[in-house]
């Protein structure tokens, strides 16, 4: 005799399902913020140095017959010195993201290479 399997109710799927989601978020949450926390100080250093690049221009190296004779006397200014130094060290703070997100790529392919590699040895 052959007996149907049984179909839950629609609701009891539903709850099902969005219990999954909840215990897939959870797990994934930490990694999330992880990432949110090295995005974050990414877009801060690009911010920095996009905002001091063009403060510096404004500031320190104005496009006049005024700026260029003020030049040598602003430069040595504590405001400019600042804006120069968070745009050199927000530039060396974006080279070395780019390292650090190719090295991540890489290993990354290589831990893919090395699986299938593995997996078609097995074969």
């Amino acid at each position: 005799m052959y007996m149907r399997p049984r179909k839950m109710p629609r609701e009891q799927v539903v709850l099902e399902k969005e219990m999954f989601v909840v215990a897939m978020f959870n797990k994934a949450k930490p990694l999330v913020m992880s990432v949110i926390s090295v995005a974050g100080i990414y877009i801060l250093w690009i911010l920095l140095h996009f905002v001091s690049a063009h403060l510096y221009i404004y500031y320190c190296a104005h496009m006049s017959l005024m700026g260029a004779v003020m030049s040598p006397i602003s430069v040595s200014a504590p405001h400019c010195r600042a804006l120069r130094w968070a745009i050199n060290t927000g530039a060396n703070s974006i080279d070395a993201m780019w390292v650090v997100l190719g090295t991540w790529l890489c290993s990354k392919l290589v831990i893919l290479g090395a699986s299938t590699v593995a997996a078609a040895a097995k074969d």
